[in-house]
């Protein structure tokens, strides 16, 4: 028990002592966001991670509001928020931490990784178009 809570004590410790400055801003976000590369588990022979241009699946992120959008239609929305911790951020929509996104964001790619990546999950590659 008390192995548990030193093991606790130390991690908690990691987590408010990490820098801020080399955490993405979650105003990063804000903008409009267009699906051009996806890997995921299994892809047929011949064909290419990469999509066209205008492929229409799309976010849209404001401070703290999003958009997921199919060929120009909102299928949901609603609030978001992104949490720090050990690792990549997590992108956190409506409050449900439980289908937390990890992310990377460098200013024109949001890369997101769903699922779990080595069990044919997915990582899906946005260009920021505005």
């Amino acid at each position: 028990m008390r192995a548990q809570f030193i093991s606790l004590l130390i991690l908690s410790i990691l987590t408010v002592s990490c820098k801020k400055e080399s955490q993405p801003n979650a105003t990063g976000l804000s903008g409009t966001w267009e699906l051009s590369h996806i890997e995921s588990g299994y892809r047929l022979n011949g064909s290419t991670a990469d999509l066209p241009a205008g492929y229409k699946f799309q976010w849209k992120f404001t401070d703290s509001t999003y958009e997921s959008i199919e060929h120009g239609s909102v299928i949901k929305q609603g609030f978001f928020g992104v949490l720090y911790g050990i690792g990549k951020p997590q992108l956190i929509l409506d409050r449900d931490t439980n289908s937390a996104i990890l992310f990377d964001l460098n200013g024109i790619q949001l890369i997101l990784y769903r699922g779990i990546i080595a069990a044919d999950g997915d990582i899906e590659t946005y260009t920021r178009l505005q």
